[in-house]
């Protein structure tokens, strides 16, 4: 593990590897953390009761001590909407409560004015308090008698939490910029194995014995200890610092940061690879990530051409950025494993395509 340490080693010791892992990437996170596009309390929401239960009124009540509720009839739903009365509406169904009590999918609809689109903080609010009814639904055996019994308890832990933050859409503006970063930070990285090349370390301690393979997987390992340790402190800047919420489980988020932090290390290594020399590696690096962030819907935005998607769908940042969403949306780690799955084979692809050309590597 000498090749292991030494590398560490170097990449702790690098000033600019350090701004480039820690302080870059706060100037573009902090006002895009702290500048919500929303104030939760300006926003309108129109309120469709069809139910009209104890559950659907403790909801309405959350609603009404975080936001500007407006109670509206299902008929003037679109009038709501077209004349600005409201930025989004919420539909109750019918037997929305009884059917959730039975745990049958039932669902709450939802309409958004096109010009204020509210959706994303409105549909973290509702999963928010949502979620966890379910599970209660789901112990309760449906009973109705037990379901609210322990539904009042839930309604006064969510009273006292009325203050949290909530803003779904810049909690996945703000992790995609992370994926983005920590993309650039393996780049930069990487270029540690050309420098090697250059200087004839790399022909060194390959002719020592160690397989070149040997030598990629410690640098890897190396880099991805440090990539870990960008992703957890930038991660609980953004939470605890800024306030965004990570999703049910910051665990979670840390759990599939790390998938994605030794995939973009294997892109690292993969780009180095191929490049003659440091300058063609970080301005090829930074081609690749700057367009994988934008296809990818890091920058909380999502291709809406077939051509345009499909290409997205060839980039792990695509996947990377779906897993985080569905974290950001209160789905378990479970819910992820296609992605882990996919984020883990464009690991090896890049790895591969990193080691299997060896008389390039050595010229």
């Amino acid at each position: 593990m000498t090749i292991f340490f030494n590398s560490l080693k170097r990449l702790l010791k690098n000033k600019v590897q350090i701004i480039v892992l820690l302080i870059l990437p706060l100037i573009p996170l902090a006002p895009v953390s702290l500048g919500s596009s929303y104030s939760m309390n300006t926003l309108k929401i129109g309120i469709v009761d069809s139910d009209n239960t104890q559950l659907t009124n403790i909801l309405k009540n959350q609603f009404k001590v975080n936001f500007n509720v407006i109670d509206i009839k299902g008929k003037d739903i679109n009038s709501s909407i077209n004349s600005s009365k409201v930025d989004y509406v919420i539909d109750m169904p019918k037997g929305y409560s009884e059917d959730l009590i039975n745990l049958k999918e039932v669902k709450i609809k939802g309409y958004a004015n096109k010009t204020k689109d509210a959706s994303p903080i409105v549909r973290a609010y509702v999963d928010n308090f949502i979620n966890p009814i379910k599970k209660v639904a789901l112990v309760s055996n449906k009973n109705s008698s037990i379901f609210y019994k322990y539904l009042n308890n839930i309604n006064l832990k969510q009273n006292k939490n009325k203050d949290k933050k909530m803003d779904g859409k810049n909690s996945e503006v703000s992790f995609g910029m992370i994926i983005m970063f920590v993309m650039f930070a393996s780049v930069f990285a990487a270029t540690q194995i050309i420098t090697d090349k250059d200087n004839k370390t790399l022909f060194r301690t390959i002719n020592t014995g160690i397989s070149l393979r040997n030598y990629m997987a410690q640098n890897i390992l190396s880099f991805f200890v440090i990539s870990c340790m960008q992703t957890a402190i930038l991660i609980l800047i953004v939470v605890y610092g800024f306030g965004m919420s990570p999703g049910v489980s910051l665990i979670n988020m840390f759990i599939f940061f790390s998938f994605i932090s030794l995939c973009s290390v294997s892109l690292g290594i993969a780009i180095a690879a191929i490049s003659k020399n440091i300058t063609q590696a970080i301005m090829m690096g930074i081609g690749i990530v700057t367009l994988m962030s934008m296809l990818g819907g890091a920058w909380g935005m999502k291709p809406t051409s077939k051509l345009i998607k499909t290409v997205a769908s060839a980039m792990p940042l695509t996947y990377a950025m779906d897993g985080v969403n569905k974290l950001l949306n209160n789905e378990a780690l479970s819910s992820n494993s296609e992605n882990i799955v996919i984020l883990l084979a464009f690991t090896c692809i890049f790895f591969l395509l990193g080691t299997w050309k060896k008389v390039d590597i050595l010229k």
